[in-house]
């Protein structure tokens, strides 16, 4: 606000009006969540949008998914796409630790910017398709890069500090509401939903899925990012609402050893019937019971024994507690019992 002339004119705001404190941003969303007002003039803006053919119900929306070359030209991509990106992008980057040292860590990102031209640069090469350019998220790729990298004399990659950042209101910023996709229809946001900035994305697909129903704006298919997505989701959604949630699950978190052969859940054998799971070696747990999770998603804990664990051989590849493994695992929707 302080820095940007055309909001002080639009607000009727003087000159040398300072603005807000970053601060009462949580504020004016608390406020927003109390009243339910975030939805006032969007709603007018979507009936009057309906009425001239602009949205249509059935159709494709997305939340937090952006469209990939993979699906405009997957024969060229696999051309020149190096081994190592399959480790790197193989999954969205909150689904893995960053590393730990601090020059790993400043060492990632021109890492991922090197990438990042090496693409760019082939899509400007002659022989790249031209319906792989005209993919809208190249456009937002190079603006990215521009904003965050800086090549140097000799062509050395220089990962952008702070300071030398264009202004926030010139930066790029992910959108997260639903909007329209299809490729005849205007692209235009069919939803908005504030939440506490603490709420995982994946607590606010149902609602979502809710609020569009409530407007009678439902999508056949709803494509979203990782974030959106787990078992009970994909599932629920096509159950309940009719709707094909698109959208890569998480993958499971790992536990490496040297020999790569630490125990991860897919190794432990579950029997929903008789409430039961087995671990590698053959134990049953000592407890089962149903939990809720953070967001209150139902799920099943199985607890093993600190006698069986503790005279375990592969206690090591298994669990690091002094106690017995616990498993948690997500309800399936065929389970009723959850």
């Amino acid at each position: 606000m302080r820095a940007r002339i055309d909001w002080k004119y639009a607000l009727g705001l003087e000159l040398t009006e300072p603005g807000f404190h970053f601060s009462a941003l949580t504020e004016f969303r608390a406020r927003l969540i109390a009243g339910d007002a975030e939805h006032l003039l969007l709603d007018r803006m979507l009936t009057r949008f309906r009425a001239r053919g602009l949205v249509k119900v059935r159709g494709k929306q997305r939340t937090d998914s952006t469209h990939v070359l993979a699906a405009v030209a997957p024969g060229w991509l696999r051309g020149i796409t190096q081994p190592v990106w399959f480790k790197h992008y193989g999954r969205r980057v909150e689904g893995y630790r960053p590393p730990k040292g601090r020059a790993e860590r400043e060492a990632l990102p021109l890492a991922i910017g090197v990438h990042g031209f090496c693409l760019l640069e082939a899509l400007d090469a002659p022989d790249a398709p031209a319906e792989a350019r005209g993919v809208s998220m190249v456009s937002t790729l190079r603006d990215v890069w521009r904003v965050h990298y800086a090549r140097e004399g000799g062509g050395t990659l220089h990962w952008r500090s702070g300071p030398e950042l264009p202004p926030v209101g010139e930066r790029l910023q992910s959108p997260s509401d639903p909007e329209v996709c299809d490729p005849d229809v205007a692209h235009l946001v069919t939803n908005v939903m504030t939440c506490p900035a603490m709420q995982p994305e994946m607590a606010s697909t149902a609602a979502i899925h809710e609020q569009l129903a409530a407007k009678d704006l439902l999508p056949a298919e709803h494509f979203v990012d990782a974030g959106y997505v787990d078992a009970g989701l994909l599932v629920g959604s096509r159950r309940d609402r009719a709707v094909a949630l698109e959208g890569p699950v998480r993958a499971m978190p790992q536990r490496a050893t040297k020999a790569e052969r630490a125990c991860e859940q897919r190794h432990f054998v579950m029997d929903w019937k008789h409430e039961r799971v087995t671990c590698p070696q053959g134990k049953t747990p000592a407890t089962w019971r149903a939990i809720h999770d953070e967001v209150g998603a139902p799920r099943v804990q199985a607890v093993f024994s600190r006698t069986d664990c503790g005279a375990c051989l592969a206690r090591r590849l298994c669990t690091s507690s002094k106690r017995g493994a616990a498993l948690s695992t997500s309800c399936h929707a065929w389970n009723t019992r959850c």
